[in-house]
């Protein structure tokens, strides 16, 4: 239970069920909306609650976690609310310099520095692709000095962070939130990720996969991570991280408000398809040009769609504590 939210449902989905979209269902959706969160047990949703409990001088407790002890008692534990340090946010976007699209519009990087001196955050670890290729060294050093992360990126992540082997190897108790807004695509993403993948075991590439990229930060310590689980086109990527980081840092929402915001956001149906900033004509598709889905809106009657299609809302995935913000 949050403040926020009084009603929150947990998926907790076998491996074989987890590539369901779960909270795509009608019936889900028209009882929880999107206050909808997945771990990978409850054990483990558990322990990431309880963990503040080994620390001090934690704010007033708004959180509440209800388990049914007996069949005819309820326990209530209330936790301490779990927030990222502002100072402490590191944006990383970009770091290989793939966005080359020729538009008009912004590029990820673009809106990674308009981001960062828009909402005035301040962590010196903030890093873009436009200077030089990132090593290993400082990714590790990233999730290492940092309590909140977000990843704007193409392809999977997991190699950047050198691997499980190293990764899993990382202590992340004192990260609160990841961002993972990654599963882009272009000529120069796919090079390197083939590049990349030809050298790795097929226990490597089961590992690389962004659900188990999210249970092995998980088990690192990581408290929240909001994943991209399935490839989608840039310009979503781009405006997820735009509308994410706008929501938690200026606004003070907690990762599941920001998500739900991003996903019942609706925009004319041409802002789909087109980057942020950009002046070009953006090309519909035949059937959207033709019959483009949404209702009527302003005075000229534009047509409105959601942003974020059944099938992109559905790799926007949040496991672990849903009520995590930026203090």
């Amino acid at each position: 239970q949050h403040s926020l939210s009084p009603t929150h449902l947990l998926y907790l989905p076998s491996r074989e069920l987890r590539g369901l979209p779960f909270e795509q269902l009608a019936c889900v959706k028209g009882m929880f909306g999107h206050n909808v969160t997945r771990d990978f047990s409850l054990h483990l949703f558990v322990h990431r609650m309880t963990m503040p409990l080994l620390q001090s001088n934690h704010e007033e407790a708004i959180t509440a976690f209800q388990t049914a002890m007996r069949s005819s008692t309820v326990e209530t534990l209330t936790m301490p609310e779990t927030q990222v340090e502002r100072n402490k946010v590191t944006l990383v976007s970009d770091p290989y310099n793939e966005d080359t699209l020729n538009t008009d519009g912004e590029t990820l990087i673009d809106t990674h520095k308009r981001i960062v001196q828009s909402e005035n955050l301040s962590s010196p670890l903030h890093f873009t692709g436009d200077t030089y290729t990132p090593s290993r060294d400082d990714f590790n050093r990233i999730l290492m000095e940092s309590s909140g992360l977000v990843y704007t990126g193409f392809g999977r992540v997991l190699s950047a962070f050198g691997g499980s082997k190293v990764a899993g190897n990382l202590h992340l108790g004192h990260m609160k939130m990841v961002a993972l807004l990654v599963m882009a695509s272009n000529d120069a993403a796919v090079r390197r990720q083939t590049k990349s993948d030809s050298t790795k075991t097929l226990a490597e590439l089961k590992t690389d996969q962004a659900h188990a990229t999210a249970l092995l930060l998980s088990f690192r310590g990581v408290r929240s991570v909001l994943s991209v689980i399935s490839p989608v086109p840039t310009l979503l990527i781009q405006k997820a991280a735009d509308s994410l980081v706008t929501s938690m840092a200026k606004n003070k929402e907690p990762v599941f408000a920001a998500r739900k915001s991003l996903l019942q956001h609706e925009v004319p149906v041409v802002e789909r398809y087109q980057r942020i900033g950009q002046t070009e004509a953006a090309q519909l598709p035949p059937d959207m040009a033709e019959a483009p889905q949404g209702d009527d809106s302003g005075s000229e009657g534009e047509k409105t769609a959601l942003l974020f299609d059944a099938y992109s809302a559905s790799s926007l995935v949040c496991y672990g504590l849903p009520w995590v913000r930026v203090a």
